[in-house]
């Protein structure tokens, strides 16, 4: 049996007409079977669904919570344009904190109210930009001496002991701290024991910190060499009148810093007299 159906459907939504030819065989079972499949999936195409219009979000800077102003998809009828009402599902959902990064999935389910309307997805993406950060080096104002190497020592060493940080996120939800550095700061200064009092040197970063959430600018500190207190001690003596006096008794203490001791004054007959200082590394 050969059978020849011809079907004109034309949609008055999208101007769109379909001819469609049936020429089935073997039967009226099977043209039945061809027939129904026929007209369903006409059914499908031209029936009416739930059209969701949604733009990529602008950028957003981490520690910004995900809000109706990046999820505000609206959804509309396909035929007639009236809003829907129906079931929203945002997944990340609002109040989400991104990480840092681009081109992050933001999708919405729409399942209309209208049971003759089908559920709907529509993916966006939005890019989170790193949060600003600041990073300070360390100061200090060591005295001359021995003191500038152990400062020096001290800020060298890797870690962030010596590094101040401001601007961390911290809104009661995020509490980010130093643990969001994954490359450690390592600090350099060109100073030494042997640096004059008076001097200022830049502490700066040879290896600066990052962090993945985090852009971080860096700020130098300082170190400003101080002059070293010098005190003279002199150690009480009893002496008969006219003795002369026995070597060093007046001698300055010195605690080793500047050199060997030295005689200020001695003592000759009646008189006292000054004499000259036998070591210069007093001045500073």
């Amino acid at each position: 049996m050969q059978i020849e159906f011809q079907f004109y459907w034309e949609n008055a939504r999208t101007n769109m007409n379909r001819v469609m030819k049936l020429k089935p065989s073997g039967g009226c079972r099977t043209f039945l079977a061809a027939f129904v499949a026929t007209l369903a999936s006409v059914a499908q195409l031209f029936a009416a669904n739930a059209v969701i219009t949604w733009d990529n979000p602008a950028d957003i800077v981490y520690g910004t919570a995900l809000s109706s102003t990046q999820l505000n998809a609206s959804f509309t009828h396909s035929d007639t344009g009236a809003q829907l009402q129906g079931t929203t599902i945002y997944s990340p959902s609002v109040g989400t904190y991104l990480d840092a990064g681009n081109g992050q999935a933001l999708t919405v389910t729409f399942t209309p109210n209208d049971a003759g309307l089908a559920q709907n997805t529509l993916t966006v993406f939005v890019n989170v930009g790193q949060a600003p950060l600041t990073a300070t080096a360390a100061s200090g104002t060591p005295q001359y001496g021995v003191a500038v190497k152990n400062l020096r020592n001290q800020l060298i060493a890797p870690g962030n002991a010596n590094v101040t940080y401001s601007g961390f996120v911290n809104n009661g939800v995020i509490t980010d701290d130093e643990s969001e550095i994954t490359v450690l700061p390592v600090l350099e200064v060109s100073a030494d024991e042997n640096t004059n009092a008076g001097s200022s040197k830049p502490v700066t970063f040879a290896t600066s910190p990052v962090a993945d959430n985090y852009n971080i600018t860096t700020v130098n500190g300082t170190l400003t060499v101080t002059k070293k207190p010098l005190v003279f001690s002199l150690s009480d003596k009893t002496k008969v009148y006219g003795e002369d006096p026995i070597p060093n008794d007046l001698d300055v203490q010195n605690d080793g810093a500047f050199g060997e001791a030295v005689s200020v004054v001695e003592m000759a007959g009646k008189t006292l007299k000054k004499t000259r200082l036998k070591s210069t590394k007093f001045t500073q």
